[in-house]
């Protein structure tokens, strides 16, 4: 499942949101304004602003990478009922 980082008044992280539940990606979210030792882990890996999306240990910042993470996503999902 991916973790979305988010904080409570952040516009980009509402459209996030609605990208992800759009494309029925489950998620969770982690609101840094709440959990401090999510907000210092972004700020050890360089991070200064949100949404991050974390999955499998990656990190994702824009709306690009979120739809290549999509796309790959769905992709790996399509390929494993064909294997079924």
């Amino acid at each position: 499942m991916l973790k979305l980082y988010t904080k409570t008044i952040c516009p980009k992280c509402v459209v996030a949101k609605s990208f992800f539940n759009g494309n029925d990606v489950k998620f969770e979210v982690v609101n840094i304004d709440q959990d401090v030792e999510a907000k210092q882990k972004l700020i050890e890996l360089g991070f200064m602003s949100v949404p991050i999306v974390e999955h499998d240990e990656n990190f994702y910042s824009n709306m690009t990478e979120f739809q290549q993470l999509v796309d790959d996503l769905q992709w790996l999902f399509m390929h494993q009922e064909q294997v079924m």
